[in-house]
């Protein structure tokens, strides 16, 4: 539950900062927060975020298997369990009720 969380906090900076103007400023935050979340081992996973299609960041985070210190990749399969996803999926249809998102979109 806590990359979820993690995930929430990225996108909350992301999309709903008006502040921030360019893309290169949105991934330099990107980076600082997801950084801060894996040294404290809050978060481990894969970060993708892309607008209008494209896709602008995308990085693999923290250790896949932690025992034999294997770390994350973008091509790494991640297991997530039930409730996490019904949990996205609120988020997604919430974003869609406010015009954010479409159920189309990849």
């Amino acid at each position: 539950m806590q990359n979820i969380f993690a995930i929430l906090i990225m996108l909350n900076c992301v999309f709903l900062n008006a502040g921030m103007s360019t893309q290169i400023s949105i991934i330099q935050k990107i980076e600082e927060i997801v950084q801060g979340e894996e040294q404290y081992n809050l978060f481990s996973g894969t970060v993708l975020l892309a607008q209008n299609g494209k896709v602008f960041y995308a990085n693999g985070v923290g250790e896949a298997n932690k025992e034999y210190q294997i770390p994350n990749r973008l091509e790494t399969r991640i297991n997530i369990s039930s409730i996490q996803k019904c949990f996205v999926a609120v988020l997604i249809m919430q974003l869609h009720q406010e015009g954010k998102a479409l159920l189309t979109d990849p």
